[in-house]
């Protein structure tokens, strides 16, 4: 007979884990026009209803665990606020939609802060491994159907978002044409969450982690997508993180000269292998391809298209922001049109700045934009936190990179925001939440009835 269920706030906890961690293996659904959604936003809500309904006494958590995830709470709240003030001016809810689902992805994580992970490394690997493997296979099987050779593939992989291997959470299934559509490039952010997976497992292995074979497989497989992406963004990322985690290591730690030593003179081996492997193979590669023809591009013109647009919206954004100081601290809300409009007017006094685009392409840029300078702070104070709160729990497993890949983070998030992208937002979430609940946690609960 079936088993009866018995409905509780862990039971609820453990539905939204699962929720989350399947959230790589997921693609959005265009149910009408321009409404697209991934099915975790339909189930959340459901979930957090019943949790609340559930639980029915409202706790405060003073912990340092969650703190960081009420301080981007708090700041989408507020830039929530801001928003419906300047649907006022400029009827666009796109914006506020967004900011609602980005909302409900962080009361999920905030809800699961102290649940504890069963056999978590395994499963977050196995969904890590299947994301990949379909997503390289798809890789594959579209090349081969292109009819290209490798070469003009790959050169066409470099640029066009349709032939980029980055997973499923920018492809769309559109009901009205029953197939896949992608709307736009999510090339750093897949790229981060593969690095987050390199490094989650390389700490890992360190520490002496179980089931080592599946780990040297996600291992290897994101390494293998990482090469064929055109993510400077995760490039960066790396390096940072590993320059920052050998920095802290060399200053504040206690280390052996001669491992130091051996580990680095086996880096610079395998480095000056790969490079001599591409360069004597002609081995064509998107990340490769898209660091050349930068390097090319600066040489010969003084700077990158890209690059370019993005300073020139920044330019144009704090010119706006220093003409109307006000909205430093009110911010203009998330309304794409109203931001469009405002930024215009700014361009054409100053018809020299050249190139821009409607966002800010920054997520610092972007919440002292839309909801001014409080919430920029919120969001700083969010990274501050996640950062003080991982290196306090360096050594513990699977947790020696991760504090130095949030530098990273915050440092490439300034020409992005795959931070609050729900792939990243929701895997980076499950890691951090696993670290800091690997050894338990202290709370001071108030409740209050």
């Amino acid at each position: 007979m079936f088993k009866e269920v018995t409905i509780s706030a862990k039971w609820i906890q453990n539905k939204i884990v699962w929720t989350l961690l399947l959230i790589p293996l997921c693609f959005k659904v265009e149910i009408i026009s321009n409404v697209i959604v991934l099915p975790q936003e339909i189930i959340l809500p459901f979930l957090i209803f019943l949790y609340f309904f559930t639980v029915r006494k409202v706790k405060t958590v003073i912990s340092k665990t969650v703190l960081p995830y009420i301080y981007l709470f708090v700041a989408f709240v507020l830039t929530i606020i801001i928003t419906l003030f300047s649907l006022l001016k400029t009827f666009d809810i796109v914006g506020l939609l967004k900011l609602i689902k980005y909302s409900i992805y962080v009361v999920s994580i905030i809800i699961i802060y102290d649940y504890k992970f069963p056999n978590f490394i395994k499963r977050i690997n196995i969904v890590s491994a299947f994301t990949i493997i379909f997503t390289l296979f798809t890789f594959y099987i579209t090349k081969l159907q292109s009819g290209h050779t490798w070469s003009t593939y790959i050169a066409m992989a470099t640029y066009v978002s349709e032939y980029m291997p980055t997973g499923f959470s920018n492809r769309v299934f559109n009901f009205q044409s029953q197939s896949f559509i992608i709307y736009s490039g999510n090339h750093g952010i897949y790229g981060s969450y593969l690095a987050l997976l390199l490094f989650f497992n390389i700490s890992g292995i360190i520490r002496g982690t179980s089931n080592k074979g599946l780990v040297y497989i996600v291992i290897f497989l994101s390494f293998l997508n990482i090469m064929l992406l055109t993510s400077r963004e995760t490039f960066l990322l790396i390096v940072i993180t590993l320059f920052s985690f050998s920095f802290y290591h060399l200053s504040y730690m206690k280390f052996n000269p001669t491992k130091v030593f051996i580990g680095l003179v086996f880096f610079i081996f395998f480095i000056i292998v790969l490079i001599w492997a591409i360069d004597f193979y002609d081995i064509e590669l998107s990340i490769v391809n898209k660091m050349t023809n930068s390097i090319r591009k600066f040489k010969e013109e003084g700077g990158d298209g890209s690059v370019d647009v993005r300073f020139n919206t920044w330019l144009i954004i704090f010119i706006y922001l220093f003409t109307y100081p006000w909205r430093l601290f009110s911010g203009i809300g998330f309304n794409p049109t109203l931001f469009r409009n405002e930024l215009d007017l700014v361009a054409i006094s100053y018809p020299n700045i050249g190139k821009y685009v409607g966002i800010p392409e920054s997520l610092f840029i972007q919440f002292l934009s839309y909801g001014g300078v409080l919430s920029l702070l919120l969001v700083i104070m969010f990274m501050l936190n996640l950062f003080k709160n991982l290196l306090k729990k360096i050594n513990t497993k699977n947790g020696i990179f991760i504090p130095f890949y949030v530098l990273g983070l915050s440092v490439t998030n300034n020409t992005g925001a795959s931070i609050i992208a729900e792939l990243l937002m929701t895997q980076f979430a499950l890691i951090y939440l696993f670290i800091m609940n690997s050894h338990g946690e202290k709370k001071h609960i108030i409740y209050n009835r």
